[in-house]
């Protein structure tokens, strides 16, 4: 794979890893302000990919 093709599957990796942490602050912010701590699994798994 070349310089194109790295950077092309880094920029998918970074969109979908903003994706993925949108979609957590949407889910903790759904359960309201007294249930944050079910969203961090979902970020640290995000973050782990």
């Amino acid at each position: 794979m070349d310089a194109t093709g790295r950077a092309v599957v880094a920029g998918l990796g970074v969109i979908v890893g903003v994706v993925g942490l949108l979609v957590a602050m949407l889910a903790a912010l759904e359960q309201g302000p007294g249930a944050p701590a079910p969203a961090a699994p979902a970020v640290a798994r995000v973050l782990d990919r």
